[in-house]
């Protein structure tokens, strides 16, 4: 009984505070920090999650595009920083907007060569009987329409919620993924005749059969493939870290063609007016 009296005590005393820190007129100009705060974490994941595919899939286009994306994340965390949430949320909302046509380009590109592929192993595997083929093809076909549906969800819903049409957009591109993923075991089984049966699903093992028992016309699309399909970048570093490291913001100062207008950072100073000391 006694710590029942306790725990709503406990539960009193945070109520008084949550409603002196929200009711406080010190305070009450920084709530924004709250969506704010959630949501750095959140954008660095939307960012982090399309490295890996801009890096193996992407063209120059896209990279641009991935670059001005994460210059602007970087201009949202500076803003955030410094307390300045109104600037922070314009730039944050430029970068979700960005994302957006981006995820879409990719995963449509990605779509259209992953049907291709199963298509020609399908045609392959109707010669050999393999016990893993039916169950990877059903899975991997089962995925990518999942994937497609979840596509035209996102890009038809909400025109003007971006995180929620990312976040529909972030999980059709992982369930693509799951369906490269069986992809790479079809192919292990069906363009070489040197396994009958996938018995280990490691990362390092796939790969290692990769590299030894697929045709060399095929060797490098699959590790790219397995590569991409664990979010990770094959053999050099991620366009994501580059970036990070080089971000060239001064590049923000000049439009990105029709896709994104010039940004001046609120740091840049104002030149002085005419007749007015500097």
């Amino acid at each position: 009984m006694r710590g029942f009296f306790i725990q709503k005590l406990n539960r009193s005393l945070l109520g008084v505070f949550v409603w002196v820190a929200f009711s406080s007129p010190i305070l009450a100009k920084d709530q924004g920090i709250m969506p704010l705060t959630y949501g750095v974490e959140e954008n660095y994941l939307l960012l982090q999650s399309i490295d890996a595919t801009v890096s193996h899939y992407g063209d120059e286009d896209d990279r641009l595009l991935y670059k001005r994306c994460v210059q602007h994340y970087l201009e949202f965390q500076n803003m955030f920083y410094k307390r300045r949430y109104k600037r922070a949320d314009q730039s944050v909302l430029r970068m979700q907007k960005l994302l957006i046509p981006l995820y879409q380009k990719l995963i449509v590109g990605r779509h259209k060569y992953l049907q291709t592929e199963l298509q020609r192993i399908a045609l392959l595997a109707r010669a050999k009987d393999k016990v893993q083929t039916k169950t990877f093809i059903r899975l991997s076909y089962r995925n990518l329409h999942e994937s497609e549906q979840k596509l035209k969800v996102a890009m038809n819903t909400r025109p003007y919620l971006y995180l929620l049409k990312l976040r529909d957009l972030l999980f059709s591109l992982k369930i693509q993924k799951q369906a490269s993923k069986y992809l790479v075991l079809l192919g292990l089984l069906h363009l070489t005749d040197q396994m009958d049966s996938i018995q280990d699903t490691e990362f390092f093992e796939l790969e290692a059969n990769i590299k030894n028992t697929l045709p060399k016309e095929d060797k490098e699309i699959y590790r790219m493939a397995h590569y991409d399909n664990s979010f990770q970048t094959m053999e050099k570093e991620s366009y994501l870290s580059m970036f990070m490291k080089n971000p060239d913001m001064e590049e923000l100062e000049k439009p990105l063609g029709d896709l994104d207008p010039a940004y001046f950072s609120a740091d840049v100073p104002v030149p002085p007016q005419k007749g007015e000391n500097p």
